[in-house]
């Protein structure tokens, strides 16, 4: 009963096919609770660490946090994905999911955070394209920049050039009216 309540709210697992056979967990007692110790399961590509308590009463509060690649979080998730490049989907970080088990073994009470972990996921998404047009950005005002540079550069020397060779006229021109009025005046 409760995997089949767990499966019906982790539609990313198929927890038929999950080996829980030759598991090994650190138990404790304390209370009248079995403790366990957190443990790792791998289903395929995704890891999940169960741990929590459950008492002789078959009441149950347990934590099991799945590392789940993106892909598997449902259609919005992947057609958010769809829209990345493929370079861009392999960056994806694993999006964590957590579940909580309460109530006991005959009538589970399960809650997740999927709806969380499709909002991180969008989240991811977007500051993924943000930075990825901030570099784009980036590179086109570097680029800009340079060019401005470059053709203010090939202006200002064509200026001074320009201002030299006024400077030389006129200079010139003052010799010639100097050397004029020189003569004159002896």
């Amino acid at each position: 009963t409760l995997l089949s309540a767990l499966s019906s709210n982790v539609k990313f697992i198929d927890l038929n096919k999950v080996n829980l056979n030759d598991i090994k967990a650190a138990l404790t007692f304390d209370n009248g609770k079995v403790n366990i110790k957190p443990f790792d399961i791998k289903y395929q590509d995704i890891k999940v660490t169960v741990g929590g308590t459950h008492g002789f009463d078959q009441t149950m509060n347990y934590n099991l946090k799945f590392d789940v690649p993106a892909k598997y979080l449902g259609t919005e998730a992947n057609n958010l994905i769809a829209k990345l490049s493929p370079a861009d989907a392999a960056k994806l970080d694993n999006i964590p999911i957590n579940a909580v088990l309460t109530g006991n073994f005959s009538n589970p009470k399960i809650s997740t955070d999927m709806k969380t972990a499709v909002t991180n996921l969008t989240t991811q998404l977007v500051n993924q394209q943000k930075e990825k047009l901030t570099q784009k950005g980036t590179a086109a005002l570097t680029d800009l920049i340079n060019k401005n540079t470059k053709a203010k550069d090939t202006t200002q020397a064509a200026k001074t050039e320009k201002e030299q060779k006024t400077q030389e006229v006129t200079k010139k021109a003052s010799d010639l009216l100097n050397g004029l009025f020189k003569k004159k005046n002896p």
